[in-house]
């Protein structure tokens, strides 16, 4: 399958495809080119391929995101899909970038979508009948962990880009940072592959760690979690007790607070 036969507003409508996958880790790389070619993306990727940061995982992977938000502003493109390498690229992808791009035409103020499978943490209701009223179905306001692939927008990155690398992990930044203004959209464009993690996930504590840890062996914990959080909670606890619970959990992070700003506040006072 080629780019050239897929149907218009699917992978055409994607002004700036990202992936990274260090050098050292050789095993990731061929697998995500395997991927890459099997959909027919690779003639749209950018690469960002570094060395393991010698310092932490955290930084290097801050870092590669922020080197490609860096190469998609130089090129003036609206927004930008990154993914990393340790993913699967779904048979549903087609429909998750039309819904990413009915997003994106829908006149709706958003900073960044998630595309993958796992890492939701809430849904937000803030202004919930007019996103019902332009949205469809499969786009939904909310939060997010994990970056292993998600669309950002220019202004998003350039964000990013001033604000530079920090404590917090990047996933908690972008979250932090556009709180509000983030969406899920389901069907996934990618899902999960069990791979050894490089990051440090051990500087948030032992929930953390053991969560890295067990990336190597499956991610069923965290898509379990995710669909209990996104699909089940809202139906069972109350939404303020729910978007507050999650607010507080991202602000509680390791360097949460550089990206938090006034755009940022959460729609409901804190309990």
């Amino acid at each position: 399958l080629s780019t050239a036969t897929l149907p218009p507003g699917a992978m055409e409508r994607i002004p700036f495809l990202g992936c990274i996958s260090c050098l050292e880790r050789d095993d990731r790389y061929q697998w995500i080119q395997g991927e890459l070619d099997r959909a027919g993306w690779s003639e749209k990727v950018t690469w960002h391929r570094p060395n393991l940061h010698p310092e932490s995982g955290r930084i290097g992977c801050f870092e590669s995101h922020l080197a490609l938000y860096q190469k998609a502003v130089d090129k003036g493109v609206p927004f930008a899909v990154i993914c990393e390498d340790d993913l699967r690229i779904s048979p549903k992808w087609k429909q998750s970038f039309e819904l990413l791009l009915k997003l994106v035409d829908s006149g709706v103020t958003w900073r960044h979508a998630c595309l993958h499978n796992a890492g939701g943490e809430v849904l937000l209701r803030e202004r919930e009948a007019d996103d019902k009223k332009k949205l469809p179905a499969g786009v939904r306001r909310g939060a997010f962990y994990f970056t292993r692939c998600y669309a950002i927008t220019r202004e998003a990155m350039q964000d990013a880009l001033k604000q530079g690398v920090t404590r917090a992990h990047v996933d908690v930044a972008l979250a932090v940072s556009c709180w509000g203004y983030g969406f899920i959209i389901r069907p996934a464009a990618t899902l999960d592959i069990p791979s050894r993690s490089d990051n440090d996930w051990a500087e948030g504590g032992c929930l953390p760690w053991l969560a890295g840890q067990m990336q190597g062996v499956t991610h069923l914990p965290c898509v379990i979690s995710d669909r209990v959080k996104l699909e089940v909670a809202p139906k069972v606890l109350p939404r303020s007790r729910i978007e507050n619970g999650a607010w507080k959990k991202f602000v509680n992070e390791p360097g949460s607070e550089a990206h938090r700003s006034s755009e940022s506040l959460p729609v409901l006072p804190l309990l």
